[in-house]
């Protein structure tokens, strides 16, 4: 009966390789009115047809609102990145302390990211 609910979880775990039961996350979210977040730090570059990540190959990536994931498995070097709404990234760009206290990736890492793409 809350009013903000946040289902979280990996999509790939690192330990033994199990998926997360991503389209029963997504339907449980949309049954409770809840926002999902999945990290893809462990599927990123290796599921779905150009490397977006397990949401993808399954089809579920409209139901999560939060995607996160790193450059430095399958990519190759390093880095993360944070996808949701426009609401949701401002309010990162204000509130998240690592973000604020730190500086952009360099132009040549971008563009190994970019390749590795």
């Amino acid at each position: 009966d809350k009013k903000k609910k946040l289902i979280v979880t990996d999509a790939v775990f690192s330990m033994d390789g199990d998926q997360a039961p991503l389209r029963e996350l997504a339907a449980i979210k949309r049954e409770y009115g809840a926002m999902l977040m999945v990290d893809e730090a462990h599927s990123g570059g290796i599921y779905g047809r150009r490397g977006e990540g397990l949401c993808h190959e399954l089809g579920v990536q409209a139901d999560v609102d939060v995607h996160m994931g790193t450059f430095s498995k399958a990519f190759g070097v390093y880095g993360a990145y944070v996808c949701g709404s426009r609401t949701l990234i401002r309010w990162l760009i204000n509130k998240a302390r690592t973000l604020i206290y730190s500086t952009a990736l360099p132009a040549s890492i971008v563009a190994g990211i970019a390749k590795a793409l």
